[in-house]
């Protein structure tokens, strides 16, 4: 760390105005960067400290310069190797969607946020259907391509910064939309369902009554009270998924209760 010092000399008068218009540097210091004639740049922090003689009157200040660019650029290098570990631990590794484990501490998060804020929370729960002969007829790779088409249209279609999709495990998919809700969220369920339709994936085996993939949604929106937990919501939209599947799959469900 290489570090400069300069004594800054004034009479009382200045000393007291320079201090009070660089009195956060005294207080806190500061950051900068600089770049030098050749492009290359360094990071310094620099700090004021006034000088007192021996009758405690500011007779100037020691203005102290210290490069820390190794510094700097160790924890930026840090930040970009967290950045990527966060990315790892929360994004589901094929799909590049949020995986379980961010799905489950959004979807708690929201629903502290939406019961203290009273607002509602909805929750659109989907599966593709018949995916298990769609694996077995046209083999796991090609299925793992569907799976990844489906989640990245899924995830153009849902524009909110606040919303979240996410691969809730297999072929199913979860996607929460805070402030949102029953009649929002089924037009949010009736354009996932048509951006799915739009990609026109074969599937020669399917239930549904066209030859290309297909998927069933369930819909909940509740306003969270402290009876509930976030776990009941989930229940809400798997119901009525399953209801959706009932009724002959390529369709959306809502819940009722």
């Amino acid at each position: 760390m290489v570090s400069i010092t300069v004594q800054l000399n004034f009479d009382y008068a200045l000393s007291f105005r320079f201090f009070l218009l660089w009195q956060p540097l005294v207080e806190t210091g500061a950051r900068s960067q600089i770049t030098y004639l050749d492009g290359q740049y360094a990071y310094l922090t620099s700090c004021l400290t006034p000088a007192i003689n021996t009758n405690k009157q500011i007779i100037g200040y020691y203005l102290f310069v210290f490069d820390i660019t190794e510094r700097r650029l160790l924890e930026q290098s840090l930040q970009a190797a967290n950045a990527e570990l966060e990315q790892l631990v929360t994004l589901d590794s094929l799909t590049q969607v949020a995986n379980r484990r961010k799905f489950d501490d959004y979807l708690e998060q929201e629903w502290r946020r939406s019961l203290r804020n009273q607002r509602s929370l909805a929750l659109i729960m989907f599966d593709i259907d018949s995916f298990k002969r769609y694996n077995d007829f046209y083999g796991h790779q090609v299925g793992d391509i569907c799976l990844i088409k489906i989640a990245q249209a899924v995830q153009a279609t849902v524009h909110r910064a606040t919303d979240l999709v996410a691969r809730y495990g297999g072929e199913e998919f979860a996607v929460i939309l805070p402030d949102t809700d029953l009649a929002g969220a089924i037009v949010v369920a009736k354009q996932i369902q048509q951006a799915v339709k739009a990609l026109e994936i074969p599937h020669a085996c399917s239930d549904a009554s066209s030859a290309i993939v297909s998927i069933s949604l369930g819909v909940a929106s509740v306003t969270p009270t402290n009876a509930e937990t976030a776990k009941q919501l989930i229940a809400r939209a798997d119901r009525a998924l399953y209801a959706a599947k009932q009724q002959g799959r390529d369709q959306y469900a809502f819940a009722t209760d």
